[in-house]
């Protein structure tokens, strides 16, 4: 939730926030104590239905979900007002300026596009167009946000699955959404994917082909100008046990065939130098693999740091982007007091997004 609070941080005073799906009221929460100054609109059905009352009966101490319970939870937020309904049909006559959007509702086509073209139409220009849930389990997520950084001649700034574009405000594309979050050195990463290209970001995005069958060929990894390195080694291997040696930060890395890069499977790095702050460096890696069927779908590989090997899951796909950070440890497993979701959650969520769909198609019965 750094990467949601930076990039409420970045609206003015007095400017809107309109967030759509907020749920119990988590991510709203971390936008209004991030920029008390803004005012945030979330929009939501709250009704409790089928895949809501399966969630909250898999926790305790945790009421149904409906607009009671959204105001429950942010009642300590002066600066949070609900609308009641679905978007953008509830608010069909929303004629006032946003400063920032975050989409976290349907996640598939047309509901999807639907959201995002109205509320686009109402951006500022230079404003944050941004959401929850890109991943390949909702691939129209990462499709619709992929097309709109390409309409715009931007790349999309990736922090776990959270995503976010900045609309243009003139004819220059508008520079990644990279906001610092934290306050510990930050890495610059340069890696070059086989069919993507280059692709730079900063310490906590990703950097490469994120999420797609484009494997790594190349990277190079050193501090933000003015921070210092602490002594930065990384190296990459392979499933077949080749391995480069520990190369120095601002050096390019990669393994070689015959003198022509391959794709790598694994990575690690460490701190050798001067580190006062105790600070470690951490890492995770992303694949997906083609298989004889079609795109196989692979598993992010496990946070690892101090020098580990980070592979990829399944172990032997080739590596397709990296985010690389400095911090005091790896990251908590846990995402928030209502985590780790039910294992039918998706399923029944599933089901009443297709019901929802088919409503607004007209075709329910």
């Amino acid at each position: 939730m750094q990467f949601l609070a930076a990039l409420a941080r970045q609206v003015p005073a007095g400017g809107a926030i309109v967030e759509v799906g907020p749920f119990y009221g988590r991510s709203t929460h971390v936008m209004a104590y991030s920029n008390p100054q803004a005012n945030i609109h979330s929009i939501d059905t709250f009704e409790d239905v089928e895949w809501t009352r399966n969630y909250a009966n898999s926790y305790r101490e945790i009421p149904p979900f409906g607009l009671e319970a959204f105001r429950h939870y942010t009642r300590d937020c002066p600066n949070v007002t609900p609308i009641k309904g679905f978007s953008p049909d509830a608010v069909s006559d929303w004629d006032a300026p946003v400063d920032m959007y975050f989409e976290d509702a349907i996640h598939g086509n047309p509901g999807l596009r639907d959201n995002l073209e109205f509320w686009i139409s109402r951006l500022k220009p230079g404003g944050i167009l941004c959401g929850h849930d890109y991943s390949l389990r909702f691939i129209d997520v990462k499709r619709e946000s992929d097309g709109w950084a390409q309409r715009w001649n931007t790349q999309v700034a990736i922090v776990g699955s959270l995503w976010a574009i900045r609309k243009p405000a003139g004819s220059t594309p508008p520079a990644p959404l990279h906001l610092p979050l934290d306050d510990f050195p930050q890495l610059r990463l340069r890696v070059k994917n086989r069919r993507k290209g280059y692709h730079v970001a900063t310490g906590g995005y990703w950097a490469g082909a994120h999420l797609d069958a484009d494997p790594m060929l190349w990277l190079n990894v050193k501090p933000q100008s003015g921070d210092p390195d602490a002594g930065l080694e990384y190296r990459l291997g392979n499933a077949q046990g080749n391995s480069t040696d520990w190369i120095a930060a601002g050096q390019q890395a990669r393994l070689e065939k015959d003198g022509i890069p391959i794709p790598f499977t694994r990575i690690a790095a460490r701190l050798t130098g001067a580190n006062p702050d105790g600070l470690k460096v951490i890492y995770q890696t992303s694949a997906r693999q083609i298989g004889n069927g079609g795109y196989k779908l692979s598993k992010l590989g496990k946070w690892a740091s101090d020098g580990e090997w980070c592979h990829a899951n399944p172990e032997h796909a080739a590596i397709s982007s990296l985010t690389m950070r400095l911090a005091r440890g790896l990251p908590e497993n846990s995402q928030g007091a209502f985590t780790p979701r039910p294992k039918n959650l998706l399923k029944v969520k599933g089901k009443a997004v297709i019901r929802r769909l088919k409503q607004r198609l007209g075709n329910y019965k």
